[in-house]
């Protein structure tokens, strides 16, 4: 990302263009994050660190997260 700003910034790629990949990037973080905590809910790996309750609040929050973000997004712009 830090590539993409800085040719953002010597106008070597537009602001949608950016804006596109920022979003893309965003919700490739938040599947990593989701498929890291979805097989530790579900008991796949056993030899982790950390509790259940502890994998659920986080794949919980995860989730809560990406929702906003989705509904932020399907809402008619400003």
């Amino acid at each position: 990302m830090p590539w993409f700003h800085y040719r953002v910034e010597t106008d070597r790629l537009s602001e949608k263009k950016f804006k596109t990949i920022r979003i893309i990037a965003l919700y490739y973080v938040w599947f990593i994050f989701f498929m890291t905590y979805l097989p530790r809910v579900q008991g796949e790996l056993p030899n982790v660190g950390g509790s259940y309750k502890e994998f659920v609040i986080l794949l919980a929050w995860v989730s809560t997260m990406m929702g906003i973000k989705v509904t932020s997004m399907l809402k008619p712009g400003r």
